[in-house]
Order: C-alpha cells, then structure tokens, then sequence
C-alpha cells in the first residue's frame, strides 16, 4: 500500500516495518472516515503549498493526498504536524487519532538505533546546529556555572510559574522592574532545562537577528534578556522582531519532535511602550510571568530570601522580618537583598536600608573611598574594557577623568588634594578600587560585542542608576555636560518626579547646550533616543531651545531634521509652528529614523511635513520608507496619491514589509523593477526574506524565476546557495509548472521508489542549461555554501545529470564543496558520486588540492581522502597521494605551503595554528 519516500532508496529499509504498519493503518482508517467534500477542503486548504494544481487534481482519495504531501516532505512517517494543522479545519475529531498514530511510530523509530542514525523520512533529524550557534552555546554553559557558582537563589513562586509556562507552552516571558530578578530566573530556568531535565542545550542570543540561525528540532533553549533594551524601545529591534514573529511560533510554539524552548525578559517600561501590533504571538499574557505584580510580593518569600541573603554573624528578628515583607521598595526585592548581603556599610541601616534603598545605597557610595572610579565607570557608559586602564592607552578620556576625580562628595574626599593627581596614579587607583568592589558594585565578565573582551561593568543595571542620581544631585551641570548620552534620560524638569534628575530653570540653558551638542553630533550611539526625554514635554523649556538656536543663529532647519531623526515630536511640532520650513531631508530624516515606535505620531508629522514637498521629492520619501520599513508611512504616501516607481518595489523587498508589497503588486512597475547587480524583485526576496514573499511574486509574476541577473544567475540559484529547501521547492515547482504541456511527450519524468527523477524529460533539459555566467548549476550552488543537507540530496537524487557538469573552469560539484562547503556536503558528494573523487578542473586541481586551501580543517580532509583512496582501490588503481599534482607540478603539500605563506604574509592571525599543513608534512614524510 505504501512506499516509504527517503532521501536515499537505500534507506528505506532502515524504516522499522512496524513503524510502516502503523501509517498504512492510519491511512486506510482516514480514507473511511474522511467524506469526499472534505477530502477537496483539504486539497484546498495544501493548494500551492506544496500542492500544485496539476497535484490537487490527480489527487483522487487519502493515498494520493499522503502520496503528495511525503513526495513534497510536508509530511513522513510518523511526522505528521502540516497535516493535522489542516485537518484540524475540516475533521476536528480525527486530530487525536492522528497525533496517537504519530506518538506510536515515534516510539518505535526513535527506538531503533539504526533508525536514529541513518533515517532521513523525517528531514529535521538532519539538521545540525549552526556552526556560529556553537561559540555562544559555550559561552551560555560558562555563564550558567558562573551564576550559580557566585549568586544564591531561591526557587520563588515566580520560578515555579515560569517552568509550568515552559512546559505547557515552550515559551515564558519574564516581565518586571530593575533588581526584580528577571535574569536570576531565567539563568535558573536555562541550568533546570540543560542540566536537570537534559531538555537541551542552552543558548543566549543577544542579537534578535540571530534567530535566523535557529532551525525545528534542533533542541535549543534559547534565552533572550532584555529583548528591546534597557530603556528606549528600538524601532529595528522591534521591526527585525516583527518580521521573525511566525519563524519563531515555527521554532518554539509549534509541536516538534526534538522541542526548542524560548525563554525571554523584558522590563516593565519597555514592555509599557510596545505598539499592541508589535507582540505577536509571544509577547501574550499566556506566556508571560509578571515579577512585578502583587502575585509575586509573597511576605513569606520575602522572609526566605532575607535568611538566604542573611549575612555572617548577622540575625533578624521576627518582628524586622515582618516590617520588611511590607515594603515595596524601589528597587526589586531580590536585588536590595544582595546590596544587603555585599556592604557592611548597608548592613548598618537593617530595616532601614529596605524602606527606601535609593536613599541608603546613595549614601553608601558617598561614603566609599572608590566612589571616584564608580563615578569614571558611569561616565563611560557602564562600561570600561580592562585594557582601557592602561594609562598610556589612546582611549583614556582626560575630560571625564578629571571629573571623576574633582567633585567634592558630602561625607566622602577631594581627591584632587591627594596623590591622585596625574594620569598614571589616577587609573591605578580606578583599576584597584574595580578589584575591590568585585561582586558587590563591580563585575567583571568577557563582553559578547567587543571581541568577546574582558570588560569592567556594574554588577546591576540598579547600581548604575544609583550612580546617575548621586552624580546629578551633587552636581546636576556636571551631569548635564558629561553623562552618557543615554543616561539624559534621567533628567526632567518635572519637580513631582521620583528618582531623577530635577533640573532648575537656571540650568535649562545648559541642557539646551547638551541637546544642541547631540543633535550636531554625527553619529547616534545605538541606545540612545533623545526623542524621548522628558524634557521635550515641558512647553517652557521646548521654547527656551529654540530661543537658544535663534540666538546663537544655528541652522533651524538642520536641527529640525535631527529632531526628526531622533524622535522629538514636541521639539519638531513647535519648530514647525514657528515657520521653520521642511525640506525632502525634513521628510527623509522622519521616515528613516528607528525611534518612532509610535506609527500614527510619525505619520501625523509627515502629513504636515508633506504639504511643502513637490511631486518628485514625495517619490524619494516613498522609497526611503519602503527600504525602512516605515510601513504606514509609506501607506500614507501611496494613499495620497504617490506613484511608486521601480526603486519602490525593490525598497519594499529589501525592508521586508509584506503588507506593501501586496499594496504595491496593485500597480505595474514589479515585472520591470531590477537593482544595481540587474536582480529583479524576485532574486531580492530570496536574498532577503521569507517564503511568504516569495510565494507572493511567483503566483503574481511566474516568469520572474527565469530572470537572470548581471552574474547570470536564477532565484533558483540564490535560494540553493542559502540552504532554504522549502524556498528551493516553492520556485522549482513554479518553473515545472512553467515547463508543462499536455501534448509535451518529453515531460514525462519517471518515477523510481516514490520519488520523481527528471533524466531524459524537459525539466532535466531546463536544470542542465540552468548555468550562471561560470557556468555553474543549481547543484555547484547548493554544494558551495554552508547551507542544509536536503538540497543537494534532492538535486543529486532528482536531477543525476547535474552531478557531471562541471563549469567553465571544469570545477565539479565536489570542488566547490571542497571550496566552501562544510564537511558532510563533501562526505555526501563523495558517497553519492564517487567518481567525482579522481576528477580535476581545468588547471589540473584535485578536490584535495581544494580542501589543501583551508588550513584548519584536518577532519573533513581526511575523510575526503578516504572516499578517494576508497574509490581508485576498488576501480584497480592504487591510491598515492604525492602523485596527485596540477598542471604545475604542485602536490597537495606544496599547494598547502603556498597558501600558508600567503596567510602568514596577509592573514597572519590564520597561521598561529596549521593543523593541516603539520598533517600533511607527516604524510608526505613517510
């Protein structure tokens, strides 16, 4: 009844026949139970996704659907998740029968060893973690000893509740203030999942983009802490969120048979300024654990963490412990707990300090003799790498040195009466006072984005704001000048405000003068958003700016564009008010800026802003808001009457906006549109973006999948160089379907184990000629990059003549994977087309002289070697590996040499270690 479809015909007999029983029996069971009119829903509900409609209508009963969906691997044996997505829609009462069937045939296979190993009916099995994947998996293993090596922790009903969200959901977001202990958590959470419940491997991503290299099944636990920042909520961020939102349900919410785990924190004032549209369906309240809610401000957790936390020689009493449950301080619990336990000076406040440990832990650091380096750490952003200690380094700054140095603290010392009075003494005495507050104000850690560098750091967000409030209350013009650009933020004029900056009236012209500084400042640091400083909400001051631009007679119109860039909607209104005229630069500065995460707020300035651009002007807004994803912008502008142009539809692919590219496939310029490199709308999207889009264009524009680009080559060929099978997919059957003719006697494509091969017909013919301007294939693509395993299988299966083509240097398919791809594309290639191991280009290179290019990779060159030695045996002939030269008489070892000396001479950083060279000289030695 039932062919197993694999990969390789040889495999199918790995398959336990107990396994294919059970599917033989669940099909028969659903063709009884499942009534033609449903039968055609379902077909509907696969159309072109896989089913073509050549497909829906040769699709006759339940065997020919199942047919087609494991000839298109929707579905395998025992892997049915596409299909009961669908049937779902149509036989609700069936989907337990199903997923019973599939947990049975789970059981069995998982349980043959033989199966686990070679079996490829379920093509997630084959995918292995990205190699970048597995330095930062090291890191997080590194990060959770060290966590639970130096901090205690004590499992609170916040942990509790976030591990029955894992388990039911796969998915738990951790929401709170600073010092809630969000990060202790989730840290916790990835040690239960790795170490306790051996759930997988854990992983911290600190790049949302990074998701791209995650993969089903892949058992991940994957942590993301504070996903859109401390502070500003950065539109990119969100956007490269957004865009991700139905590859991450795909990657943890979807059911799996190797399950990905997500865990994510957020702070409340992140969270609080999120669009609704922006949380998908990740950011639910489903999944989320509020750490800052009354559910979790338990006094008899608040008891337990003090004994936890409860210094040496130290008690509390009954009565202490119950008036500190009753706080609710102003900095999460977990962290006034730690403060407590690192200072004796704390310690000394007892019940006090937990009242209010703003004022206390201010205090304390007023009267700490290394207050000074706290102040020179805040002043550099929280940040210093160790290196930059070093008082001859070029990125001491002198400014903010002797600031750090000058102010006189109440309590504290003048330092700039002592010792410290030059450079040298001073950053001595900063690198020591780090050493002795590590653990307690200070850390020191390998920084992820600086070369994985040692770095001195806060050892809480918490002490870092403690530091900004004690810095601008001993000396707010101090603070006005010299902090960080993202710590304005902290500034207001508001004198109700809690835990800020208040400033006077006499000090707004010193503000003005910061803010004019930023706005000329040519580069924005990536946390910054001056846009949204509070400032900016006092009608009073937002006057005194541009009284301060008149009267230093700065350009109103560059800071009107800065202000735009930057997100100041009151500063911008006002400008506007006072006549200052926008330009195209106005309206270019507002559509490309990443800080307006409030679309409506940047469409309302645009519509004003709009009425002094002419026609041409509009056309060039339209197109930098497609290309920046300022979507409901670019709508507006389309709604008003823009025509788009060619550029348009290439902004809108390159930014990935699917909403505009529907808009914009309602008018005619998407056939013509084409990039520098020639590439039309289509090659973009397979660069670029999801399936989605892509699907969007081939049912639009089928033709596109013929176009070639400047370099000759097809979208298919972009999409076999990134590895995307079901991309790869989607497009073959839009050019097959191309390719078909009813009468066309050279279309007919045999059939060998269930699986289509394409020999002697049209679409061999086509995949044959289907050459870029080197004269590569799809299949020299596929094998190129570092891309998944199920292209080239299926191009080497599918299409056996492309294994002979070689291009217009007479490189195979095993060259190039020798070139650029990774080890199992070379171990495949040898196994599968054994012949490719004596073949040579035109230069006379042999896929060994190839891999001889890498110095590193001894594993993949010697298992390449041994499918060669294997091959030329068993043909007769004897393997020698000195005797394999090119037409310059060069060995594989003389070619390994050259290359090492070029390494040395240009890359020197590549020849501290050669592993391969020191190989092949033992060899070659013998």
């Amino acid at each position: 009844m039932f062919q197993v479809c694999t990969e390789k015909s040889e495999m199918a007999s790995v398959i336990p026949t107990e396994a294919i029983d059970i599917h033989n029996d669940l099909v028969f069971y659903l063709g009884t139970q499942i009534e033609e009119t449903k039968l055609c829903q379902l077909k509907n509900l696969l159309k072109n996704n896989p089913l073509t409609p050549v497909d829906i209508a040769s699709i006759k009963n339940i065997y020919d659907l199942f047919d087609n969906l494991m000839r298109y691997k929707t579905i395998a044996v025992g892997d049915y998740t596409q299909f009961v997505r669908k049937l779902e829609l149509t036989n609700p009462d069936l989907v337990g029968y199903v997923n019973e069937k599939e947990n049975a045939i789970k059981s069995i296979v998982d349980g043959d060893p033989a199966t686990r190993i070679a079996t490829t009916s379920d093509t997630s099995r084959d995918k292995k973690i990205h190699p970048d994947l597995e330095p930062m998996i090291e890191r997080t293993k590194a990060k959770i000893i060290t966590e639970k090596r130096d901090n205690k922790f004590h499992p609170t009903k916040g942990f509790c509740d976030a591990k029955e969200k894992l388990l039911n959901n796969r998915v738990v977001v951790i929401k709170g203030n600073t010092g809630d202990g969000k990060t202790a958590i989730a840290v916790q959470l990835l040690h239960w999942l790795s170490e306790e419940q051996k759930a997988g491997q854990p992983l911290q991503l600190h790049e949302i983009k990074k998701l791209d290299l995650l993969a089903p099944n892949l058992k991940l636990i994957t942590f993301i802490d504070d996903i859109f920042g401390e502070k500003d909520v950065c539109k990119t961020d969100v956007d490269e969120w957004n865009k991700r939102i139905l590859d991450v349900k795909t990657l943890f919410v979807d059911k799996q048979a190797q399950t990905n785990f997500l865990i994510i924190t957020i702070r409340n004032e992140v969270f609080n300024s999120l669009e609704k549209r922006s949380l998908g369906t990740i950011l639910t309240e489903d999944n989320i654990i509020d750490l800052s809610s009354q559910t979790y401000k338990l006094a008899e957790e608040k008891k337990e963490l003090l004994e936890l936390y409860k210094p040496k020689n130290f008690s509390w009493t009954d009565e202490e412990k119950t008036q500190i449950s009753t706080y609710a301080p102003n900095i999460g619990f977990p962290q006034c707990c730690k403060l407590f336990y690192n200072s004796e000076e704390l310690q000394k406040e007892r019940v006090n300090f937990f009242e209010n440990p703003f004022h206390f832990l201010n205090e304390a650091l007023l009267r700490l003799q290394e207050c000074s380096a706290l102040l020179y750490l805040f002043l550099n952003g929280g940040m210093i790498r160790v290196q930059d200690l070093d008082p001859n380094s070029e990125n001491v700054n002198k400014i903010l040195l002797e600031q750090a140095f000058s102010i006189k603290l109440i309590g504290g010392k003048n330092h700039t009466a002592t010792p410290f009075c030059n450079k040298i003494r001073k950053m001595g005495f900063i690198k020591d006072s780090f050493d002795e507050l590590l653990g307690f104000l200070v850390k020191k850690e390998k920084f992820w984005s600086i070369d994985h560098e040692d770095v001195y750091r806060f050892n809480h967000h918490s002490i870092y704001v403690a530091v900004a409030l004690l810095y601008g209350k001993v000396t707010p013009i101090g603070y006005i000048q010299n902090c960080p650009s993202q710590s304005l933020s902290y500034l207001t004029t508001s004198k109700t405000a809690t835990n800020m900056i208040v400033i006077a009236s006499d000090q707004y012209t010193k503000m003005c003068e910061r803010l004019l500084r930023e706005f000329e400042c040519k580069e924005y640091p990536y946390d910054t958003c001056i846009g949204s400083l509070d400032v900016w909400n006092d009608p009073v001051f937002v006057k005194r700016f541009v009284r301060l631009l008149n009267d230093r007679k700065v350009d109103e119109l560059a800071v009107l564009n800065k202000a735009c860039h930057c997100g100041a909607k009151e500063c911008v209104l006002y400008l506007l008010s006072k006549g200052v005229k926008p330009d195209k630069d106005t309206a270019l500065s507002l559509v490309t800026s990443r800080h307006w995460i409030d679309s409506n707020r940047q469409v309302c300035l645009l519509r004003k802003i709009g009425v002094y651009l002419n026609d041409e002007s509009k056309v060039d807004v339209l197109n930098e808001a497609c290309d920046s994803r300022a979507e409901e912008c670019a709508l507006y502008l389309l709604c008003e009457g823009v025509e788009p142009d060619e550029e348009a539809v290439i902004s809108v692919v390159e930014g990935q906006s699917v909403k505009l590219l529907r808009k914009l496939l309602e008018y005619d310029v998407t056939p013509t549109a084409r990039n520098t490199y020639n590439e039309n709308v289509l090659h973009v999207a397979c660069w670029r973006v999801r399936e989605e889009m892509v699907t969007l264009l081939q049912d639009k524009y089928p033709h596109l999948v013929h176009d070639t680009d400047r370099l000759g080559r097809t979208p298919l060929h972009v999409v076999a160089r990134s590895g995307n099978f079901s991309r790869f997919q989607t497009l073959e059957r839009c050019v097959l379907n191309s390719l078909y003719r009813v009468d066309d006697q050279q279309h007919k494509c045999e059939s060998v184990n269930g699986r289509v091969v394409h020999r002697n017909c049209v679409c061999a013919q086509y995949m044959a000629q289907l050459v870029d301007n080197n004269g590569g294939t799809v299949l020299h693509y596929s094998c190129g990059g570092s891309g998944q395993r199920e292209i080239y299988l299926y191009l080497c299966q599918s299409y056996p003549a492309l294994t002979t083509v070689v291009d217009n240097a007479g490189s195979t398919v095993l060259h190039y994977s020798c070139w650029g791809g990774n080890r199992k594309v070379c171990s495949d290639l040898c196994r599968l087309c054994p012949a490719l191991t004596t073949a040579v280009d035109n230069d006379g290179r042999h896929c060994l002289h190839y891999l001889a290019r890498e110095p590193t990779d001894v594993e993949r060159f010697t298992e390449c070697e041994s499918h060669v030695k294997q091959y030329l045996e068993s043909t007769g002939r004897k393997y020698d590996i000195t005797t394999i030269l090119n037409n310059k008489g060069e060995s594989v070892l003389d070619l390994a040499k050259r290359r090492a000396s070029f390494w040395a001479k240009y890359r020197p950083w590549r020849t501290e270690n050669n592993p391969l060279l020191d190989h092949l000289i033992k060899v070659f030695g013998k």
